[in-house]
């Protein structure tokens, strides 16, 4: 059977737990300045970038919640924020003209400084004040280094979920 017959369905989940393990294993061992790349919030910019905002927010929404197993703050942060980066990605492609290779990782390194910002705000206003505790220098400081790593992450995750997000093939049965 080849990939592409295989429903898309199939496909993100196997993805998003590849990613979660290499996110768990390698990546977090991976630092710079002492913060670690954020491989499911890449995946889910990467699917609002190719496939919209549905694809976006309902694929953040579940890399969220499997990333809310392994962190210590409350069941459905991480994926109320990836599934509104991934929205709000989806929805500013429709109107971006994608020639240019250099706009998915700058969309990358955007989306995912925004999207550790609003991590640590929306998780102190649900009372994780830790998530603030490194200060406003701090935070600038994780939210960039995150979106530098996840931007250069994108340009191999692109062609990835650009295969992963091929409908399947159908067979062409002939009418007469």
């Amino acid at each position: 059977m080849s990939l592409s017959r295989i429903p898309v369905r199939i496909k993100m989940s196997v993805l998003l737990v590849a990613v979660l393990i290499l996110q768990s294993t390698e990546l977090s061992g991976l630092r710079i300045r002492n913060v670690c790349p954020d491989a499911m919030l890449l995946t889910t910019i990467a699917a609002a970038i190719v496939g919209g905002e549905e694809t976006g927010a309902l694929t953040g929404f579940f890399a969220g919640l499997m990333s809310d197993v392994f962190l210590q703050t409350p069941i459905g942060l991480s994926a109320l924020v990836y599934a509104l980066v991934g929205f709000a990605v989806g929805a500013a492609q429709g109107g971006v003209l994608r020639a240019s290779r250099w706009i998915p990782p700058f969309t990358t390194v955007i989306a995912s400084a925004v999207g550790v910002v609003l991590f640590a705000l929306v998780g102190a206003m649900l009372g994780q004040t830790q998530l603030l505790a490194p200060g406003p220098e701090g935070l600038a400081r994780i939210a960039g280094l995150v979106g530098v790593m996840n931007g250069v992450g994108a340009i191999l995750m692109m062609p990835v979920m650009r295969r992963a997000l091929r409908r399947p093939a159908t067979d062409a049965v002939a009418l007469r």
